[in-house]
């Protein structure tokens, strides 16, 4: 599926533009992440799971977008048919489109650019090999963010779902929690 890039960039004016004057200032924030990856290789049965320790920093100028950069390591590696598999880095560039629906809770959409480099180890017949991959691809997810949104700053609790690669060989889903605080 290919991502429609000008319809995502009109929606996100929209919400941008639309909450001006609700919101003077942008609001930054920075936090921690962890989360828990779905390596899943399309040709072969099964999948592994990673994960992932990360920071994040965003600025949030409406209460309707908030747009976020993102690295993490891997945390240890998982054994796959027959080879470690292991994330050594990630970083990418996110849009949250948002749509607050309470008070203290809020949904959003995730969209941007993932990079991540995967190490896969094996062992043959007393030689080690390593293969490094390489992948930057378009990264989908939602999510739901608590927050007091009616107070300046304070701390936010996130949890969302993100697809950070699909390619034609593996896809590689997470499940991210995440704490940030807002100043």
């Amino acid at each position: 599926m290919k991502p429609n890039y000008p319809l995502l960039a009109a929606v996100s004016a929209v919400f941008l533009f639309s909450a001006q004057e609700t919101q003077a200032r942008p609001t930054f924030y920075a936090g921690l992440d962890y989360a828990h990856l779905d390596f899943n290789p399309t040709e072969q049965p099964g999948s592994a799971n990673l994960h992932t320790a990360g920071v994040h920093l965003g600025v949030q100028p409406s209460p309707y977008l908030a747009a976020e950069i993102r690295a993490g390591t891997g945390m240890g590696s998982k054994t796959f048919a027959g080879s470690d598999v292991k994330i050594n880095h990630y970083y990418g560039a996110y849009l949250l489109p948002q749509l607050p629906l309470h008070r203290y809770l809020s949904t959003y959409l995730v969209a941007g650019t993932t990079y991540g480099k995967l190490e896969i180890s094996r062992s043959l017949y007393g030689h080690n090999y390593t293969r490094i991959e390489r992948a930057l691809d378009f990264s989908y997810g939602a999510g739901i963010r608590i927050k007091d949104h009616e107070q300046k700053g304070g701390v936010s609790i996130a949890l969302e779902y993100t697809r950070f690669i699909s390619r034609k060989n593996v896809d590689i889903d997470a499940l991210l929690m995440s704490v940030s605080y807002h100043f």
